[in-house]
């Protein structure tokens, strides 16, 4: 779907190739941990397929709809909520251009390799399956995919930064924990805009649900409350009871001077949907009930919830059932730039106040999430909502970003579908390696 990035456009000469049908899910191999899936299978449909079968894995989500492809976003460099979507590729199945199929890695060995084929990705010689990422080197049909172990003792734990300074200050402890583990999966920290666009719409829908009147003003002073900041940020850990223990102690010491903590556990849901049933109109537990959809995100239970940031409140509540199916017949608009820099406080603060200088002062309310994908590396999620008449102003805009993320040494890691931006040298090879070799 790749929404806020051209989404199902082309130019003129390009053809895209539906593979939405291709649902197919061959195998779950319960000793080593993986499945193989075919383009079409859902986060939505692996999730609940993995349930049902009493798994002791799950698969690593993004926050995007539950009905988007898990081999597309992987293709794209996605980010999940543990990791980075293209390490789980193991195998890739591939249709070259004269329809011949190959698979990477150990698959040429035939019925010798059945074992190995899924669990080793390398083969002798190159390691093929970098060509088809981000690329149209040929049509990938299907792939292993490894999954992960259910986590066990889960520990969610929430931060809101005291001020934006210490958001900064505390990417090189960030980098510190993650460098030494204490830290699991991919901490995200949304700005203000990112945290109301993407809860409110749902809080809305969830109370008129429940025939609650309360105005959207109110709504945000409850969110306000267990959010106060302009800043706040999600991260886990799990494990052996004493090791989490011992990892939240160190992380309540290092981040504990520029944020306050929050922790919180699966018997602490269970305590409010219990308090809910009691009393089912009260507007903190409902809000407080909202983030477990948020915090299901690392246990492997994707969500719509985002999509409420990029449509209308009226498409939201009207098409639950079916969002994915609408979003590209919106009247608004919405765009992203992915940009990625070295992980410290220095690239930290050039994102966000590169973004706002640009951005927010030329009217647009940017919405950020910085994700810490990596001890070195800083993903950053920036967005725009618009009319569709400001268009052509938006896309404006985002292109005097991106060149000023270029000038401070900061760039992309995915592009537009339309956009030409990096032809070079590097471009050239690849196109080579096409007519050659594919």
């Amino acid at each position: 779907m790749n929404w806020g990035l051209g989404s199902k456009s082309v130019n003129n000469e390009d053809i895209i190739i539906n593979l939405s049908k291709l649902r197919k899910i061959e195998e779950l191999n319960e000793e080593f941990g993986y499945v193989v899936i075919e383009p079409g299978v859902t986060q939505n449909q692996l999730s609940e397929y993995l349930e049902k079968n009493n798994s002791n894995y799950i698969i690593d989500v993004t926050g995007s709809s539950k009905e988007t492809s898990i081999l597309g976003n992987a293709l794209e460099r996605g980010i999940a909520y543990n990791s980075q979507r293209v390490e789980s590729i193991i195998r890739l199945e591939v249709m070259d251009k004269e329809g011949a199929i190959f698979s990477t890695g150990l698959n040429h060995f035939k019925d010798s390799a059945f074992e190995l084929k899924n669990l080793y990705p390398y083969n002798i010689g190159p390691d093929l399956r970098g060509l088809f990422f981000q690329s149209n080197l040929g049509i990938v049909i299907g792939a292993t995919v490894k999954l992960l172990k259910k986590h066990v003792n889960l520990h969610t734990i929430q931060l809101n930064f005291y001020h934006e300074i210490d958001m900064y200050q505390a990417m090189n402890i960030f980098k510190k924990l993650c460098e030494e583990n204490i830290i699991q999966g991919i901490p995200h920290l949304p700005n203000r805009e990112r945290k109301i666009s993407s809860i409110l719409p749902m809080l809305i829908r969830e109370f008129k649900q429940k025939n609650i009147l309360i105005s959207d003003t109110e709504i945000k002073k409850t969110l306000d409350f267990f959010m106060p900041t302009d800043w706040s940020g999600m991260t886990y850990v799990w494990g052996d009871a004493k090791i989490v223990k011992r990892k939240i102690k160190l992380i309540k010491k290092e981040l504990g001077k520029y944020c306050k903590i929050k922790i919180y556990r699966n018997s602490h849901f269970k305590l409010i949907d219990y308090a809910l049933s009691i009393f089912p109109k009260n507007k903190f537990l409902i809000v407080l009930s909202s983030f477990k959809k948020i915090f299901g995100l690392c246990v492997g239970k994707p969500t719509n919830m985002a999509l409420g940031s990029i449509v209308t409140q009226e498409t939201f509540e009207v098409n639950n059932r079916n969002l994915h199916e609408v979003v590209d017949r919106e009247v608004e608009g919405f765009h992203y730039l992915l940009p990625i820099a070295p992980l410290n406080d220095k690239y930290a603060k050039l994102l966000v106040s590169l973004t706002q200088e640009t951005l927010d002062e030329n009217g647009f309310r940017s919405a950020i999430t910085l994700n810490i994908i990596s001890s070195n590396i800083l993903e950053a999620v920036i967005s725009v909502k618009y009319e569709s008449k400001e268009y052509e102003r938006v896309m404006a805009l985002f292109e005097v970003l991106t060149n000023t993320f270029e000038r401070n040494g900061i760039y992309p890691y995915r592009l537009p579908r339309k956009s030409k931006r990096y032809q070079n040298h590097y471009s050239d090879l690849v196109e080579t390696l096409k007519k050659t070799t594919i």
